[in-house]
Protein backbone atom coordinates (compact mmCIF):
# COMPACT_ATOMS: atom_id res chain seq x y z
CA UNK A 1 0.00 0.00 0.00
CA UNK A 2 1.36 3.34 -1.12
CA UNK A 3 -0.08 5.49 1.19
CA UNK A 4 1.26 8.45 0.39
CA UNK A 5 4.53 7.64 2.53
CA UNK A 6 6.90 10.07 0.38
CA UNK A 7 3.90 12.97 0.82
CA UNK A 8 3.88 13.30 -3.20
CA UNK A 9 0.86 11.58 -3.66
CA UNK A 10 2.32 10.04 -7.23
CA UNK A 11 1.16 6.41 -7.45
CA UNK A 12 3.81 4.76 -8.59
CA UNK A 13 4.50 1.76 -10.97
CA UNK A 14 6.61 -0.92 -11.65
CA UNK A 15 7.76 -4.19 -12.65
CA UNK A 16 7.78 -7.35 -10.32
CA UNK A 17 10.50 -9.91 -11.19
CA UNK A 18 10.64 -13.43 -9.43
CA UNK A 19 14.25 -14.31 -9.99
CA UNK A 20 15.33 -13.17 -13.69
CA UNK A 21 12.16 -13.54 -15.33
CA UNK A 22 9.32 -11.07 -15.06
CA UNK A 23 6.53 -11.84 -12.67
CA UNK A 24 4.04 -8.59 -12.88
CA UNK A 25 3.10 -5.28 -13.12
CA UNK A 26 2.27 -3.73 -9.84
CA UNK A 27 -0.60 -0.99 -10.32
CA UNK A 28 -2.16 0.48 -7.88
CA UNK A 29 -5.50 2.38 -8.08
CA UNK A 30 -5.40 4.87 -5.15
CA UNK A 31 -2.94 5.40 -2.32
CA UNK A 32 -5.26 3.10 0.08
CA UNK A 33 -5.09 0.05 -2.50
CA UNK A 34 -3.83 -2.83 -0.43
CA UNK A 35 -2.03 -5.25 -3.52
CA UNK A 36 -0.82 -8.36 -2.58
CA UNK A 37 0.69 -10.57 -5.27
CA UNK A 38 1.62 -14.24 -4.37
CA UNK A 39 3.53 -17.30 -6.07
CA UNK A 40 3.89 -20.95 -6.14
CA UNK A 41 7.44 -21.79 -7.27
CA UNK A 42 9.56 -24.35 -7.32
CA UNK A 43 13.16 -22.80 -6.49
CA UNK A 44 15.91 -24.61 -9.80
CA UNK A 45 18.53 -23.34 -7.35
CA UNK A 46 19.61 -22.49 -3.34
CA UNK A 47 19.09 -18.87 -4.11
CA UNK A 48 15.99 -16.62 -5.37
CA UNK A 49 15.26 -12.84 -5.77
CA UNK A 50 12.54 -10.82 -5.84
CA UNK A 51 13.43 -7.59 -7.39
CA UNK A 52 11.21 -4.18 -7.49
CA UNK A 53 12.27 -2.70 -11.05
CA UNK A 54 11.72 1.05 -11.61
CA UNK A 55 10.82 1.18 -15.11
CA UNK A 56 10.12 5.28 -15.27
CA UNK A 57 6.62 5.64 -13.23
CA UNK A 58 7.85 6.43 -9.77
CA UNK A 59 10.39 4.92 -7.45
CA UNK A 60 9.10 1.24 -6.54
CA UNK A 61 8.48 0.23 -2.28
CA UNK A 62 7.44 -2.93 -0.72
CA UNK A 63 6.06 -3.14 2.60
CA UNK A 64 6.44 -6.79 3.36
CA UNK A 65 8.15 -9.69 1.81
CA UNK A 66 6.87 -13.12 2.98
CA UNK A 67 8.06 -16.76 2.31
CA UNK A 68 6.78 -19.92 3.07
CA UNK A 69 7.70 -23.74 2.62
CA UNK A 70 4.83 -25.79 0.63
CA UNK A 71 4.69 -29.89 0.87
CA UNK A 72 6.03 -31.00 -3.22
CA UNK A 73 2.69 -33.05 -3.25
CA UNK A 74 0.77 -30.12 -3.65
CA UNK A 75 0.22 -27.67 -6.52
CA UNK A 76 1.95 -29.53 -9.26
CA UNK A 77 1.78 -28.38 -12.01
CA UNK A 78 2.74 -29.84 -16.05
CA UNK A 79 5.58 -26.48 -16.23
CA UNK A 80 5.96 -23.28 -14.82
CA UNK A 81 5.34 -21.50 -11.30
CA UNK A 82 1.45 -20.28 -10.02
CA UNK A 83 0.36 -17.26 -10.15
CA UNK A 84 -2.46 -16.44 -7.33
CA UNK A 85 -6.13 -15.52 -9.16
CA UNK A 86 -8.62 -16.51 -6.27
CA UNK A 87 -8.55 -17.71 -3.26
CA UNK A 88 -12.42 -17.76 -1.47
CA UNK A 89 -13.76 -19.02 1.59
CA UNK A 90 -16.98 -19.57 0.51
CA UNK A 91 -19.93 -18.95 2.91
CA UNK A 92 -18.17 -17.30 5.20
CA UNK A 93 -20.05 -16.41 8.54
CA UNK A 94 -17.35 -14.15 9.94
CA UNK A 95 -16.66 -12.02 6.27
CA UNK A 96 -13.02 -11.48 8.20
CA UNK A 97 -10.22 -12.51 5.99
CA UNK A 98 -8.49 -15.90 7.26
CA UNK A 99 -4.98 -16.91 7.56
CA UNK A 100 -2.11 -18.18 10.09
CA UNK A 101 -2.83 -19.18 12.67
CA UNK A 102 -6.16 -20.43 10.79
CA UNK A 103 -4.32 -21.73 8.15
CA UNK A 104 -0.79 -23.45 8.60
CA UNK A 105 0.64 -22.09 5.71
CA UNK A 106 -0.47 -18.80 5.78
CA UNK A 107 -2.48 -18.97 2.73
CA UNK A 108 -4.80 -15.50 2.81
CA UNK A 109 -8.58 -16.40 1.95
CA UNK A 110 -11.11 -13.58 1.25
CA UNK A 111 -14.53 -14.38 2.29
CA UNK A 112 -17.08 -14.70 -0.48
CA UNK A 113 -20.71 -15.00 -0.16
CA UNK A 114 -23.51 -15.32 -3.30
CA UNK A 115 -27.10 -14.79 -4.27
CA UNK A 116 -29.21 -17.67 -3.93
CA UNK A 117 -26.11 -19.59 -2.19
CA UNK A 118 -27.27 -20.95 1.69
CA UNK A 119 -24.92 -21.35 4.71
CA UNK A 120 -23.86 -24.54 6.25
CA UNK A 121 -21.67 -25.16 9.14
CA UNK A 122 -20.70 -27.13 11.64
CA UNK A 123 -19.14 -26.59 15.13
CA UNK A 124 -16.56 -29.57 14.71
CA UNK A 125 -12.83 -29.31 13.30
CA UNK A 126 -12.80 -30.57 10.15
CA UNK A 127 -9.72 -32.22 9.10
CA UNK A 128 -8.45 -33.03 12.66
CA UNK A 129 -5.93 -35.85 11.76
CA UNK A 130 -4.29 -33.71 8.85
CA UNK A 131 -4.90 -36.02 6.24
CA UNK A 132 -5.45 -33.80 3.44
CA UNK A 133 -1.85 -32.25 2.37
CA UNK A 134 -3.10 -29.15 0.82
CA UNK A 135 -4.85 -28.96 4.44
CA UNK A 136 -7.29 -25.64 3.85
CA UNK A 137 -7.76 -23.65 7.12
CA UNK A 138 -10.33 -25.77 9.33
CA UNK A 139 -12.40 -23.37 9.60
CA UNK A 140 -12.46 -22.01 6.23
CA UNK A 141 -13.62 -25.63 5.69
CA UNK A 142 -16.20 -25.98 8.77
CA UNK A 143 -18.21 -23.45 6.66
CA UNK A 144 -20.38 -25.05 2.94
CA UNK A 145 -22.79 -23.57 0.68
CA UNK A 146 -25.32 -25.13 -0.87
CA UNK A 147 -28.18 -24.06 -3.28
CA UNK A 148 -31.29 -22.61 -1.42
CA UNK A 149 -33.01 -24.61 -4.10
CA UNK A 150 -32.50 -28.05 -3.42
CA UNK A 151 -32.64 -28.90 -6.68
CA UNK A 152 -30.50 -26.84 -8.29
CA UNK A 153 -26.42 -26.91 -9.06
CA UNK A 154 -23.67 -24.45 -7.72
CA UNK A 155 -22.55 -22.40 -10.62
CA UNK A 156 -19.44 -20.40 -10.11
CA UNK A 157 -17.64 -18.45 -13.39
CA UNK A 158 -14.13 -17.76 -13.85
CA UNK A 159 -13.11 -15.23 -16.61
CA UNK A 160 -9.61 -15.02 -17.74
CA UNK A 161 -9.12 -12.06 -20.42
CA UNK A 162 -6.36 -13.10 -22.16
CA UNK A 163 -6.66 -16.79 -23.75
CA UNK A 164 -3.37 -17.28 -23.87
CA UNK A 165 -3.14 -17.86 -20.30
CA UNK A 166 -3.30 -21.41 -18.57
CA UNK A 167 -4.54 -21.75 -15.29
CA UNK A 168 -5.25 -24.59 -12.50
CA UNK A 169 -8.21 -24.87 -10.19
CA UNK A 170 -8.61 -26.65 -6.90
CA UNK A 171 -11.77 -27.04 -5.34
CA UNK A 172 -12.16 -27.97 -1.84
CA UNK A 173 -14.98 -29.73 -0.03
CA UNK A 174 -16.35 -31.43 3.27
CA UNK A 175 -19.39 -32.35 4.86
CA UNK A 176 -20.24 -30.36 7.59
CA UNK A 177 -23.18 -32.32 8.64
CA UNK A 178 -24.01 -35.37 10.70
CA UNK A 179 -26.08 -37.26 7.36
CA UNK A 180 -29.30 -39.80 8.45
CA UNK A 181 -28.45 -43.02 7.13
CA UNK A 182 -30.97 -42.70 4.50
CA UNK A 183 -29.71 -39.65 3.57
CA UNK A 184 -27.01 -38.89 1.01
CA UNK A 185 -24.82 -36.33 -0.61
CA UNK A 186 -23.47 -37.04 -4.46
CA UNK A 187 -22.09 -34.87 -6.79
CA UNK A 188 -20.63 -34.67 -10.32
CA UNK A 189 -18.68 -31.46 -11.49
CA UNK A 190 -18.84 -30.35 -14.90
CA UNK A 191 -16.79 -27.57 -16.36
CA UNK A 192 -18.38 -25.73 -19.78
CA UNK A 193 -20.48 -28.57 -20.09
CA UNK A 194 -18.28 -31.14 -19.72
CA UNK A 195 -18.21 -33.93 -17.19
CA UNK A 196 -14.84 -32.96 -15.06
CA UNK A 197 -15.30 -34.71 -11.84
CA UNK A 198 -17.69 -37.62 -9.73
CA UNK A 199 -19.41 -38.90 -9.20
CA UNK A 200 -18.19 -38.63 -5.07
CA UNK A 201 -19.34 -38.25 -1.92
CA UNK A 202 -18.15 -35.47 0.65
CA UNK A 203 -16.45 -37.21 3.36
CA UNK A 204 -17.68 -36.08 6.93
CA UNK A 205 -15.23 -33.52 8.50
CA UNK A 206 -12.81 -34.33 5.60
CA UNK A 207 -11.71 -32.37 3.48
CA UNK A 208 -11.63 -33.50 -0.44
CA UNK A 209 -9.61 -31.18 -2.54
CA UNK A 210 -10.86 -31.59 -6.80
CA UNK A 211 -8.21 -30.11 -8.94
CA UNK A 212 -7.43 -30.07 -12.76
CA UNK A 213 -3.76 -32.12 -13.14
CA UNK A 214 -4.04 -30.76 -16.76
CA UNK A 215 -3.99 -26.59 -16.84
CA UNK A 216 -7.18 -25.00 -18.52
CA UNK A 217 -6.96 -22.55 -21.27
CA UNK A 218 -7.65 -18.94 -20.47
CA UNK A 219 -10.96 -17.47 -21.51
CA UNK A 220 -14.80 -17.93 -19.69
CA UNK A 221 -15.16 -20.79 -17.59
CA UNK A 222 -18.87 -22.02 -15.82
CA UNK A 223 -18.48 -24.49 -13.14
CA UNK A 224 -21.15 -26.52 -12.63
CA UNK A 225 -21.72 -28.35 -9.44
CA UNK A 226 -24.79 -30.93 -9.70
CA UNK A 227 -26.30 -33.71 -7.37
CA UNK A 228 -26.55 -36.85 -8.85
CA UNK A 229 -30.25 -38.67 -9.21
CA UNK A 230 -29.78 -40.57 -6.25
CA UNK A 231 -28.82 -37.86 -3.98
CA UNK A 232 -31.20 -36.80 -1.42
CA UNK A 233 -29.17 -33.94 -0.72
CA UNK A 234 -27.92 -30.77 -2.40
CA UNK A 235 -24.42 -30.29 -4.02
CA UNK A 236 -21.88 -28.87 -1.25
CA UNK A 237 -19.14 -26.56 -1.56
CA UNK A 238 -16.58 -25.07 0.88
CA UNK A 239 -13.54 -23.28 -0.61
CA UNK A 240 -12.03 -22.25 -3.74
CA UNK A 241 -8.28 -21.96 -5.29
CA UNK A 242 -7.72 -20.74 -8.93
CA UNK A 243 -4.10 -20.01 -10.09
CA UNK A 244 -2.44 -18.82 -13.25
CA UNK A 245 0.79 -20.42 -15.02
CA UNK A 246 3.66 -18.38 -15.20
CA UNK A 247 6.51 -19.87 -17.41
CA UNK A 248 9.86 -18.40 -16.24
CA UNK A 249 11.66 -19.52 -19.39
CA UNK A 250 15.07 -17.39 -17.95
CA UNK A 251 17.42 -19.77 -15.61
CA UNK A 252 19.26 -18.10 -13.17
CA UNK A 253 23.13 -17.69 -12.99
CA UNK A 254 25.08 -20.94 -12.33
CA UNK A 255 24.86 -21.49 -8.76
CA UNK A 256 28.86 -22.16 -8.48
CA UNK A 257 29.23 -18.65 -10.61
CA UNK A 258 26.53 -17.18 -7.93
CA UNK A 259 28.29 -18.38 -4.81
CA UNK A 260 31.33 -16.97 -5.77
CA UNK A 261 30.59 -13.89 -6.99
CA UNK A 262 28.52 -13.01 -3.66
CA UNK A 263 31.60 -14.30 -1.73
CA UNK A 264 33.58 -12.28 -3.17
CA UNK A 265 30.78 -9.01 -3.40
CA UNK A 266 30.91 -9.60 0.86
CA UNK A 267 34.48 -10.13 1.16
CA UNK A 268 35.33 -7.06 -0.74
CA UNK A 269 32.56 -5.29 0.29
CA UNK A 270 31.61 -4.02 -3.01
CA UNK A 271 30.48 -0.47 -3.49
CA UNK A 272 28.32 -0.98 -6.45
CA UNK A 273 24.84 -1.75 -7.51
CA UNK A 274 25.40 -5.15 -7.73
CA UNK A 275 21.50 -6.36 -6.43
CA UNK A 276 19.77 -9.27 -7.80
CA UNK A 277 20.84 -11.90 -10.17
CA UNK A 278 24.54 -11.28 -11.48
CA UNK A 279 24.01 -12.21 -15.03
CA UNK A 280 20.10 -11.61 -15.88
CA UNK A 281 18.21 -9.86 -16.76
CA UNK A 282 20.87 -8.94 -19.30
CA UNK A 283 19.26 -5.28 -18.52
CA UNK A 284 20.12 -5.67 -14.99
CA UNK A 285 23.78 -7.16 -15.36
CA UNK A 286 25.61 -6.18 -12.58
CA UNK A 287 28.53 -3.48 -13.10
CA UNK A 288 31.82 -4.71 -14.50
CA UNK A 289 30.61 -8.46 -15.38
CA UNK A 290 29.83 -9.96 -18.53
CA UNK A 291 28.12 -13.05 -18.99
CA UNK A 292 27.51 -16.33 -21.53
CA UNK A 293 24.21 -16.35 -23.19
CA UNK A 294 23.18 -18.83 -25.16
CA UNK A 295 19.58 -20.61 -24.80
CA UNK A 296 17.46 -19.14 -22.08
CA UNK A 297 17.05 -22.61 -20.46
CA UNK A 298 21.11 -23.02 -19.51
CA UNK A 299 21.99 -20.84 -16.38
CA UNK A 300 24.58 -18.17 -17.71
CA UNK A 301 28.58 -18.10 -16.55
CA UNK A 302 30.77 -15.22 -15.79
CA UNK A 303 33.12 -15.04 -18.83
CA UNK A 304 34.31 -11.40 -17.65
CA UNK A 305 34.84 -9.69 -14.27
CA UNK A 306 36.20 -5.88 -14.14
CA UNK A 307 36.77 -4.85 -10.54
CA UNK A 308 39.58 -2.11 -11.39
CA UNK A 309 39.73 1.18 -9.01
CA UNK A 310 37.33 -0.66 -6.59
CA UNK A 311 39.10 -0.07 -3.28
CA UNK A 312 39.83 -3.77 -2.71
CA UNK A 313 42.66 -4.90 -0.29
CA UNK A 314 44.35 -8.07 1.07
CA UNK A 315 44.71 -11.42 -1.02
CA UNK A 316 43.18 -12.22 -4.17
CA UNK A 317 40.17 -14.82 -3.28
CA UNK A 318 40.28 -18.25 -4.21
CA UNK A 319 36.53 -17.97 -4.57
CA UNK A 320 37.59 -16.51 -8.06
CA UNK A 321 38.60 -20.22 -9.28
CA UNK A 322 35.43 -21.57 -8.58
CA UNK A 323 34.42 -18.96 -11.60
CA UNK A 324 35.51 -22.13 -14.20
CA UNK A 325 34.29 -19.97 -17.59
CA UNK A 326 36.20 -16.65 -16.59
CA UNK A 327 38.05 -15.07 -19.70
CA UNK A 328 38.68 -11.59 -18.28
CA UNK A 329 40.14 -10.76 -15.04
CA UNK A 330 40.50 -6.72 -14.33
CA UNK A 331 41.94 -6.21 -10.61
CA UNK A 332 44.12 -3.33 -11.57
CA UNK A 333 44.80 -0.74 -9.16
CA UNK A 334 43.85 -1.83 -5.90
CA UNK A 335 45.61 -2.40 -2.99
CA UNK A 336 45.85 -6.24 -3.00
CA UNK A 337 48.74 -7.69 -1.58
CA UNK A 338 50.42 -11.34 -0.63
CA UNK A 339 51.52 -13.70 -4.30
CA UNK A 340 50.05 -14.28 -7.33
CA UNK A 341 48.23 -17.34 -6.77
CA UNK A 342 48.65 -20.04 -9.26
CA UNK A 343 45.06 -21.10 -9.15
CA UNK A 344 44.44 -18.36 -12.18
CA UNK A 345 46.49 -20.17 -14.45
CA UNK A 346 44.05 -23.08 -14.25
CA UNK A 347 41.30 -20.98 -15.36
CA UNK A 348 40.46 -20.19 -19.36
CA UNK A 349 41.55 -16.77 -19.01
CA UNK A 350 42.82 -14.81 -22.41
CA UNK A 351 42.57 -11.07 -20.27
CA UNK A 352 44.60 -10.51 -16.68
CA UNK A 353 45.22 -7.25 -15.68
CA UNK A 354 47.09 -6.85 -12.12
CA UNK A 355 49.03 -3.42 -12.36
CA UNK A 356 48.58 -0.79 -9.72
CA UNK A 357 48.59 -3.19 -6.63
CA UNK A 358 51.45 -4.80 -3.80
CA UNK A 359 52.18 -8.02 -4.98
CA UNK A 360 54.88 -9.87 -3.56
CA UNK A 361 56.64 -12.90 -5.33
CA UNK A 362 56.61 -13.91 -9.08
CA UNK A 363 54.06 -14.53 -11.56
CA UNK A 364 53.29 -18.22 -11.87
CA UNK A 365 55.39 -19.80 -14.55
CA UNK A 366 52.10 -20.87 -16.06
CA UNK A 367 50.95 -17.44 -16.41
CA UNK A 368 53.89 -16.29 -17.88
CA UNK A 369 54.51 -19.56 -20.76
CA UNK A 370 50.65 -18.41 -21.35
CA UNK A 371 51.67 -14.84 -21.72
CA UNK A 372 54.75 -15.47 -24.08
CA UNK A 373 52.52 -17.86 -26.43
CA UNK A 374 50.14 -15.42 -27.12
CA UNK A 375 47.32 -16.90 -25.30
CA UNK A 376 46.97 -14.23 -22.30
CA UNK A 377 47.35 -10.87 -22.33
CA UNK A 378 49.15 -10.42 -18.79
CA UNK A 379 49.39 -6.69 -16.97
CA UNK A 380 51.43 -6.80 -14.14
CA UNK A 381 53.65 -4.88 -12.45
CA UNK A 382 54.66 -4.35 -8.56
CA UNK A 383 57.56 -3.24 -6.07
CA UNK A 384 59.45 -6.17 -6.99
CA UNK A 385 59.23 -7.23 -10.60
CA UNK A 386 57.47 -5.84 -13.95
CA UNK A 387 55.57 -8.47 -15.87
CA UNK A 388 58.05 -7.12 -19.37
CA UNK A 389 61.16 -7.04 -17.28
CA UNK A 390 60.45 -10.38 -16.39
CA UNK A 391 59.73 -11.60 -19.50
CA UNK A 392 63.13 -10.02 -20.71
CA UNK A 393 65.61 -11.03 -18.13
CA UNK A 394 64.30 -14.61 -18.66
CA UNK A 395 65.11 -14.37 -22.27
CA UNK A 396 68.54 -12.49 -21.67
CA UNK A 397 69.21 -15.13 -19.08
CA UNK A 398 69.12 -17.75 -21.63
CA UNK A 399 71.03 -16.17 -23.95
CA UNK A 400 73.85 -15.40 -21.53
CA UNK A 401 73.81 -19.21 -20.86
CA UNK A 402 74.28 -20.10 -24.53
CA UNK A 403 77.22 -17.69 -24.92
CA UNK A 404 78.66 -18.88 -21.58
CA UNK A 405 78.38 -22.52 -23.20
Amino acid sequence: MYGNYDELGNIPQFDLYAGPNKWATVTLKNVSTNLIRELIHVLPTSYFHVCLVNTGSGTPFINALEIRPLKNTVYKTESGSLNLFIRLDVASLTNQIVRYKEDVYDRIWNPYNSVGWGQLSTNFTIDSNSSNDFQPAPVVMSTATAPENVSASLDFFLDIDDTSLQFYVYLHFAEVLPLPANETREMNISVVGRHWYGPFRPNYLSTTTVYSTSALTGGKYTFKIQRTESSTQPPILNAIEAYSVKNFSQSQTEQKDFDAITNIKSMYEVKRNWQGDPCVPQAYLWDGLNCSYSDASIPPKITSLNLSSSGLTGEIPRYISNLRSLQSLDLSNNSLNGSVPDFLSQLPLTFLNLKGNNFSGSVPVALLDRSKNGSLTLRSTSQHYSEPFSIIHDYAYKIYFALYL
